[in-house]
């Protein structure tokens, strides 16, 4: 007599088979409604993150907690995609940022003034707040580590908040002691958080085909309506034929796989084309 076996139903996401499977993110957001798990994630996170780095200020009598840093933080944990969110442009962004605001203190002569919270704006200190938050912007692009929080963090030095250079040295040590537990944390629930840099996306596909249908694709689908429907084809045009292979796949998903099935559009990587809420990364 023949075995009948009963097919098996794959999902996207395997669940783990341990009881890391309730605290693994992607396979949550498939099983329950997706925004408030994933706003309950962010809420766990940033609390204990915080938490930790406030206990600090408070044993240590340092300034371990800053307002950039809660922006660093929900960075870190909402849009771990983001190139902007990457180590590498945190660090980098908020060390610009620090080192802009004090030299625009420097210039205006504003190192010993007190904060202008408490002695009123003054034209040299509009000057060393706009000379700061330039410097921050231009030197970001430059460097290549754009990071959103990093301008505030240089309107804090250049408006007086924080000013002494041992203040400083400790919001970086702050940034860079937030990071660890940042990676640890969103491993720990099976996010893609890069260890320094995001994966890097290639101006054109491996056999050299353009990236145009690709970025047409995009924009249709943030038309809705019938240009919606072409997107999936325009998508495989855009790939190498190495991995039209793969198109059968219920998400398309090629050469890599996706941590999370459904994400946030700005959690998708430049590498990605984000469509009816599922990151599709193209072939690298």
């Amino acid at each position: 007599m023949q075995k009948h076996t009963q097919a098996r139903h794959h999902t996207d996401i395997a669940p783990p088979r341990t009881f890391l499977r309730y605290l693994q993110l992607p396979w949550l957001m498939q099983q329950y409604p997706r925004i408030p798990v994933f706003a309950l994630y962010n809420f766990i996170s940033g609390f204990f993150s915080i938490g930790l780095m406030a206990a600090f200020a408070v044993i240590l009598h340092a300034p371990f907690i800053f307002p950039s840093l809660g922006r660093t933080a929900f960075h870190y944990f909402s849009r771990q995609a983001a190139p902007t969110a990457s180590p590498r442009n945190a660090i980098i962004g908020h060390l610009i940022g620090t080192v802009a605001g004090y030299f625009s203190l420097v210039v205006t002569g504003l190192t010993t003034a007190g904060p202008a919270i408490a002695n009123g704006v003054t034209w040299p200190r509009v000057i060393a707040a706009a000379l700061s938050l330039g410097l921050t912007a231009g030197l970001m692009i430059l460097f290549r580590a754009s990071h959103a929080p990093a301008g505030a963090t240089t309107l804090i030095i250049s408006l007086g908040i924080l000013t002494q250079p041992w203040q400083l040295v400790v919001l970086m040590i702050a940034i860079i002691l937030l990071t660890p537990q940042a990676i640890a944390i969103n491993r720990l629930f099976g996010m893609p958080l890069p260890l320094w840099s995001p994966p890097a996306a290639p101006a054109k596909s491996v056999d050299g085909s353009d990236q145009a249908a690709t970025a047409l694709a995009w924009r249709m689908s943030r038309t809705g309506g019938w240009a919606s429907r072409w997107v999936p084809f325009l998508l495989e045009a855009a790939q190498p034929r190495s991995c039209r292979a793969c198109a059968a796949s219920p998400a398309r998903f090629c050469c890599r796989e996706v941590p999370a099935a459904k994400q946030y559009e700005e959690n998708c990587t430049s590498a990605s084309i984000c469509h009816d809420d599922i990151c599709y990364p193209l072939c690298q």
